[in-house]
């Protein structure tokens, strides 16, 4: 499938790829703010003695300009009516939340609240103990409103139905993108449509900060451990941070450079980690507090402040502070055919079985050991991304340092691992298992001998690829551009995979994270993506609670 020869642009992650509806709030962009964050709150109706109360006192203190939430804001009476959220949650934040006359407590002239779904929130099946409401109770209470189709929170992009809810929204210099990590979990359906509805809201954003956050954590020393099924490419798609809550400690991790941070200390009891796990750099168990973030352009800072066994009323402890300077975060640029007017993608498929076969215009690739059936007759896929490097405004510059690159096949027919090995020899859309003389032998001659990535067994929906040994290996030659060959994809046992090509409806993507050297442009210098202000909270005493 050879490429029409339009204009082979690549975007960085942050220029427009699709049509994203925002909701500007009353912040102005380039004016500094203040927000609060909080996870795991809504434990007690009590309004004077209890740690949700006191944890309420210390964020108004601050005197934020709103408030966003980690989910669990309800831990009342399972499947309950709306009206125990008044108590559990419009009690303690209720005049920061727009109302329509059904709650009293809420009492703000504009939106100042905006939760997250946690699975206490939900009554669904990711619901762990006899405690909560249900998903139709907490959007009857934060959003929707009799009479006003479009609701009280914003919507951007996303949705607000009991099945689903997430949403993002532009805050001064801050696109904020509330994840519905409930639902993400329990259905692939829902996780598949969220990550893309990120991927591309990320790749939207003109934003200088971008700030993910949702209930359960991705990574965390929580005794329940991180959910496997968040593990996104937040740092890839262009986050700078993201938030998450359900494990009742403070954490910050970091992994290659960006921060993770878990903060369900709200009110609810019962966070003592055990064992920190990779990147953990912080950890405090047995508190209550929130965290302050303050944004100042490209600045943002992270405060978290305990309660230190106050009322909150006297300001607490500040415990942890983490500065994080957007300006030098690496560029990460996307390639895909048809998107932002790139056109450079060259990919076929050749059949030992029809050694003569031109699959140029083909819709699906195929890669399969054994195709017909009880052949043992092989199939492999040859993709390239051409006009990856040069010196248009949107190529990947010469001298720029590779962080990572994922190659994304949308699959439709799930199977065995396949190999993804460097193309040496040259080929065009319309080669052949002939033309390529018994198709290609990963020899070092045709072929790098050693894969870039052997995937595990291949399942429906997005495959990423790691082909950052290629993307490298390309950048360490003198000519970048001529050494860029491509990849082919071979097969490792008999059950095949298909994915769709460049002609079909959800062409290959390859995403590419770099970083230019200092002296070649100082706002995509290789400095940490963050960096501590002042000591880390020293880490705990082995074994200790």
């Amino acid at each position: 499938m050879n490429a029409a020869p339009l204009r082979p642009w690549c975007r960085p992650v942050r220029i427009a790829v699709c049509c994203v509806v925002l909701l500007t709030m009353a912040a102005v962009a380039g004016a500094e703010m203040t927000f609060a964050v909080i996870g795991d709150f809504g434990a007690s109706d009590d309004t004077a003695g209890s740690p949700t109360a006191k944890v309420a006192n210390l964020v108004k203190g601050w005197e934020p300009e709103f408030v966003l939430t980690l989910g669990d804001n309800n831990y009342g009476r399972l499947g309950g009516p709306a009206s125990q959220w008044s108590g559990y949650v419009g009690a303690h934040y209720g005049d920061y939340m727009l109302g329509d006359g059904r709650f009293p407590e809420q009492t703000s002239k504009t939106q100042r609240f905006f939760p997250s779904l946690g699975n206490h929130d939900s009554g669904g099946p990711a619901a762990d103990s006899q405690a909560g409401g249900s998903a139709a109770n907490y959007l009857d209470y934060f959003h929707r409103s009799p009479g006003k189709p479009e609701g009280r929170l914003p919507t951007g992009s996303g949705r607000h139905e009991d099945t689903g809810t997430y949403y993002d929204f532009v805050r001064g210099d801050v696109h904020f993108f509330a994840v519905d990590s409930d639902h993400a979990i329990t259905s692939k359906e829902s996780r598949a449509t969220q990550e893309r509805w990120l991927r591309e809201g990320l790749a939207a954003s003109t934003s200088p900060v971008n700030i993910v956050y949702f209930h359960h954590p991705a990574y965390t020393s929580g005794n329940r451990g991180g959910a496997e099924a968040m593990r996104w490419d937040y740092q890839d798609w262009g986050a700078d941070l993201v938030l998450s809550g359900h494990d009742h400690h403070y954490e910050r991790i970091m992994l290659n450079g960006f921060p993770y941070v878990t903060a369900g200390t709200g009110g609810r009891a019962g966070g003592t980690p055990k064992q920190r796990v990779a990147g953990s750099e912080v950890m405090l168990g047995d508190i209550y507090g929130g965290v302050r973030i303050h944004v100042d352009g490209s600045i943002m800072t992270l405060e978290f402040f305990s309660l230190a066994g106050g009322d909150g009323k006297d300001g607490g402890e500040l415990m942890d502070t983490l500065r994080i300077d957007t300006s030098h975060t690496a560029i990460t640029a996307s390639f895909q055919q048809g998107v932002a007017e790139y056109a450079g993608t060259v990919d076929t498929f050749v059949q030992q079985a029809n050694p003569s076969a031109d699959n140029a215009e083909a819709t699906p690739l195929n890669v399969d050991s054994d195709d017909p059936p009880a052949s043992g007759k092989a199939v492999q896929t040859l993709i390239r991304f051409d006009d990856l490097f040069g010196e248009g405004d949107l190529q990947i510059p010469t001298g720029a340092v590779v962080e990572s690159a994922s190659l994304e096949l949308e699959v439709f027919n799930d199977g065995q691992p396949i190999e993804a090995h460097r193309m040496i020899a040259t080929w065009t859309g319309t080669a052949t298992w002939d033309s390529l003389k018994d198709g290609v032998a990963a020899d070092d001659t045709e072929a790098v001998a050693e894969a870039d990535t052997v995937t595990g067994d291949v399942g429906m929906g997005v495959l990423r690829v790691d082909v950052t040994a290629s993307v490298a290996a390309w950048l360490a030659t003198d000519d970048p551009a001529a050494a860029n060959r491509g990849w082919v994809l071979m097969p490792t046992a008999a059950n095949g995979v298909d994915f769709s090509s460049c002609e079909g409806p959800n062409a290959p993507r390859l995403v590419i994270r770099y970083t230019l050297p200092r002296d070649a442009d100082a706002t995509s210098a290789t400095q940490p993506r963050a960096q501590e202000v002042g000591e880390a909270t020293p880490p705990l005493p082995s074994g200790s609670d």
